[in-house]
């Protein structure tokens, strides 16, 4: 019960859960059913950043690019074709896709939606420190002067549109209760219980009510707890060490230019006749 043999998709499970809603461990529950499965810290440079900076310009055209830099003429919304190019081959997705769960419950009307809702009170602390304020820290800003960085740019646009602002500094406590419930509100809408497509799972559950929902055999192996909090912390530092190096690779050449034009210029200054 592996996930060793990816399956060419679209998406069979979505998982309508915001960032820190234990993405992860679910993401190794769908893993175990055997199937093939996006979480975005599996391999971070290896994302669909561009189609997801993509889609969420598309899905969010007011707020996802960053300020003044909104188009005078907006882009066309996602098609199902569209979207296939981003999440297409994956049987299940989790947490990079979740802002886009309304767009992704309508592009794929057969997939099951598992709902988990994290209390607001415990996840509002969690996500802005360990998401908001990794990704829109200032010295990425700095980095993005002299090169290209998909996983910040994006993820900084999907933020941007999840919050309907362009700026990180309103990204505040009120903004992100109704972001949120906003968001578990239009899942249920779109997706209401009669329909037979929603499982509102508990973390904590186990097995049981997961694998009835997705019609599997119930693992003979612990339902996975991974420590989501040292998963993104591990993460970020491994996407900034990787940024800086990048950063860095970009202007060595001019750093080493400019000291040389430097050297010249105090040379002349300080040993002309």
């Amino acid at each position: 019960m592996s996930d060793t043999t990816p399956k060419t998709g679209p998406p069979k499970v979505i998982n309508a859960a915001l960032f820190k809603m234990g993405t992860r461990s679910m993401a190794e529950a769908f893993k175990i059913l055997g199937y093939h499965t996006h979480h975005g810290l599996d391999d971070v440079w290896a994302n669909p950043w561009a189609g997801m900076e993509k889609g969420a310009e598309a899905t969010w055209p007011d707020f996802a690019h960053p300020p003044g830099k909104t188009p005078a003429t907006p882009p066309a919304r996602f098609t199902r074709a569209q979207w296939d190019e981003v999440w297409g081959q994956y049987d299940a997705v989790t947490d990079c896709a979740s802002p886009f769960t309304e767009e992704l419950v309508q592009a794929y009307p057969d997939a099951k939606v598992v709902v988990v809702q994290r209390n607001f009170d415990t996840w509002w602390p969690s996500v802005r420190s360990g998401v908001l304020a990794p990704i829109f820290d200032w010295t990425l800003d700095i980095m993005l002067l002299v090169t290209a960085l998909p996983p910040v740019t994006a993820s900084r646009a999907m933020m941007r549109g999840l919050f309907g602002t362009q700026h990180y500094r309103e990204m505040d406590e009120q903004r992100a209760r109704e972001t949120y419930d906003r968001y578990f509100r239009r899942v249920r809408e779109l997706v209401p219980e009669e329909s037979g497509r929603r499982l509102e799972y508990k973390m904590g559950s186990g097995w049981e009510p997961l694998c009835a929902f997705l019609g599997k055999e119930v693992p003979d192996v612990p339902f996975p707890r991974v420590n989501e909090t040292e998963e993104f912390i591990q993460g970020n530092k491994r996407e900034y060490r990787t940024s800086a190096r990048m950063a860095w690779a970009a202007i060595k050449p001019w750093t080493f230019v400019a000291l040389s034009v430097g050297a010249v210029v105090v040379a002349i200054k300080y040993y002309r006749p």
